[in-house]
């Protein structure tokens, strides 16, 4: 260990999340979100078939999450830009299982 710097367990990994373009849930993990909107890409496992990439925005950075499920994106079908999602990684370290929930915030009434 270097002299004068104090390392904790876990630094790097958010290091490389914040770093990364990408979100990263990972098992256990919750993240909220502000949907930003979506595009289909292609398909990195299957050229001929797409996938859909969701845009988010994270502390003010902008991060892409790709995902073909069918579940995932009637989730997101009626959802408008602005709108704060919850995305939870409930699997484990083999498979990614995602319970998504809207964000309702109370907001101060117009005056």
């Amino acid at each position: 260990m270097r002299r004068g710097v104090k390392l904790q367990m876990g630094k790097l990994s958010e290091i490389a999340k914040r770093l990364s373009n990408y979100l990263k849930v990972l098992p256990g993990e919750e993240a909220q979100v502000v949907y930003v909107g979506f595009k289909e890409i292609p398909n990195k496992f299957d050229p001929e078939k797409t996938t859909v990439q969701y845009t988010f925005m994270v502390d003010d950075n902008k991060k892409y999450w790709e995902n073909g499920a069918s579940k995932v994106a009637i989730f997101f079908d009626d959802k408008q830009e602005g709108d704060i999602i919850s995305i939870k990684n409930v699997g484990d370290e083999k498979k990614a299982k995602y319970e998504l929930a809207p964000v309702i915030t109370q907001e101060k009434p117009k005056k």
